[in-house]
C-alpha cells in the first residue's frame, strides 16, 4: 500500500478515537457532531507533516500520527470559527458546521476541539520527554496558534486593506500552518538530530511559505468566479468583498473604490487593469520558487517524490484557473444579487 494512503487511513481512525467523552449509547448524537467537525477534508496539513518526516526518515511511526492529529485539530477548530464569523452557508459545497448544528453548538464544538488539542499537546510532550527535539516541536505549535489568532483578529478589524497587509495576514493565517506542518514533521525525524539539518530546515521553511501563498491566492481568486461556482462552493456571492475581508485582488484596488461598495465599478477596475492576470503571473513566479526548492531536497526520499507530484497538480490547477470564466458583470441580475 502507498505510504501516504496508509498514513491517512491510520490517521482517520486515530482522530476518531481521541473523542473519548462521547462514547456511551446515549452520546450517539454528540459523537456524530464531533465526527462532522473532523471527518471532512483532504488532510493536506497532516499529509504535509508526513512529508516533512519522510524528507528525513524512510517511514512514519505512531509519533507522526500524534503530531498530525494536533495539526488537524487546530485546522478544524479554525474552520468552524472562520465559517461562523463569515456566515458562510457552505464550504467546498458542504454545509458548514454552524449551519448544520447552530451557532451555539459551533462555539461549543470549537471549545471541545481546543480541549482535545491541549490533551494532545500534553501527550506529545510526554512522547518527546527528554528528547532534544521537544522544545522545537512545541515552539512550532505555539507559533501556529499565535500567528493564526493574531492574523484573524487583524483581518476582522480591517488591518489588511493594502497588499502588504493582506500578505502579512495571509502569511499568519494560512502559510504558518502549512509551513509548520512540514517543519514539525521534519523536526520529528532522526535526520533533524544531525549537524547537516540546517539547510534542509531553511528550504522547507521557504517551501511551506510559498505553498501557503499559492493556497491563499487560489482562495482569493475563487471569490470572483461565476455566480454558479460561488453559490455551489460558498453558498453566497463575493464574501470577501461583502464582508470587507482580506483578498489579494481587492488589495490591488484603490481604497476609495472598495469603500464605495459599488460592485460594477470594482469589477470594471479589476478587468481594465488586468488584476487577475497580475496575480496569475505572481503565482507562476512562486511556483518556480517551489519547484526550485523541491529539487534541493534529498534524492530518493518519499517526501520529495510527493512534493513533485503535488507541484504538478498545483501547476495544472493554476493553468486551469487562468482559463476559467471570471465574472464580468454584464448581467445586471448578478450585480443586484450582491
Amino acid at each position: 500500500m502507498d505510504i501516504y494512503k496508509e498514513f491517512v487511513m491510520q490517521f482517520n481512525s486515530s482522530i476518531e478515537q481521541i473523542c473519548t467523552e462521547f462514547k456511551n449509547n446515549g452520546d450517539i448524537e454528540l459523537r456524530e457532531m464531533y465526527l462532522y467537525a473532523i471527518q471532512r477534508g483532504r488532510r493536506y496539513r497532516p499529509t504535509l507533516l508526513l512529508t516533512g518526516k519522510l524528507i528525513g526518515d524512510a517511514t512514519f511511526d505512531k509519533k507522526s500520527l500524534e503530531l498530525a492529529m494536533a495539526i488537524e485539530l487546530i485546522h478544524k477548530y479554525s474552520l468552524i470559527l472562520d465559517d461562523f464569523v463569515d456566515n458562510d452557508p457552505l464550504r467546498r459545497g458542504e454545509v458548514t458546521y454552524f449551519q448544520k448544528y447552530g451557532k451555539n453548538n459551533a462555539q461549543a464544538m470549537s471549545a471541545y476541539l481546543m480541549n482535545l488539542l491541549f490533551k494532545q499537546m500534553n501527550l506529545i510532550r510526554n512522547i518527546f520527554e527528554n528528547d532534544n527535539r521537544c522544545l522545537s516541536i512545541i515552539s512550532l505549535y505555539g507559533e501556529i496558534l499565535s500567528d493564526m489568532s493574531v492574523g484573524f483578529i487583524s483581518d476582522l478589524n480591517n488591518k489588511s486593506r493594502d497588499i502588504r497587509g493582506v500578505r502579512k495576514i495571509s502569511d499568519m493565517q494560512t502559510s504558518t500552518l502549512l509551513r509548520n506542518s512540514l517543519l514539525i514533521g521534519f523536526v520529528s525525524s532522526d535526520y533533524y538530530l544531525s549537524k547537516e539539518c540546517a539547510f534542509l530546515y531553511k528550504t522547507l521553511c521557504e517551501l511551506g511559505n510559498d505553498i501557503g501563498t499559492v493556497f491563499q491566492a487560489y482562495n482569493d481568486i475563487e471569490v470572483f468566479f461565476t455566480h454558479e461556482y460561488q453559490m455551489k462552493n460558498k453558498g453566497h456571492l463575493f464574501p470577501d468583498f461583502v464582508d470587507n475581508r482580506k483578498n489579494i485582488i481587492l488589495s490591488k484596488v484603490p481604497g476609495k473604490i472598495v469603500e464605495k461598495r459599488d460592485t460594477k465599478e470594482l469589477i470594471d477596475y479589476i478587468n481594465y487593469n488586468h488584476l487577475f492576470e497580475d496575480v496569475f503571473y505572481e503565482i507562476q513566479d512562486i511556483l518556480k520558487n517551489i519547484r526550485h526548492n523541491i529539487f534541493l531536497l534529498p534524492d530518493g526520499s518519499l517526501g520529495k517524490e510527493y512534493l513533485i507530484k503535488f507541484m504538478k497538480k498545483k501547476e495544472k490547477i493554476i493553468i486551469d484557473l487562468s482559463k476559467k470564466d471570471i465574472i464580468n458583470f454584464n448581467n445586471i441580475n448578478q450585480i443586484n444579487a450582491i
